[in-house]
């Protein structure tokens, strides 16, 4: 069964805690706003952060905004995201 946190006092105990164990987090995921790191993010759900990292710049050069790849179609993306196994087959 998960821990549940009741109190705000648990939170931020465990938020000290955390911040002591690791006092500053790196993403290794690379990204440069909210919109990269969540599709970088959805595509290492099937790859490793490595491949994910070789395979970002060129869909984000291609497809900069959010809505530049939701207008894209989706055969158009495929050879993009290919490698991240993250496609229809």
């Amino acid at each position: 069964m998960p821990t549940t946190f009741s109190s705000s006092t648990d939170r931020t105990s465990l938020t000290k805690r955390l911040d002591k164990m690791l006092p500053n987090p790196q993403c290794e995921l690379r990204h440069h706003d909210a919109w990269s790191l969540l599709a970088a993010t959805i595509l290492s759900a099937q790859s490793t952060d490595k491949r994910v990292n070789r395979i970002t710049p060129q869909l984000f050069n291609r497809w900069p905004t959010v809505e530049s790849m939701a207008a894209a179609e989706p055969e158009d993306v495929e050879p993009y995201i290919r490698a991240s196994g993250t496609y229809l087959q």
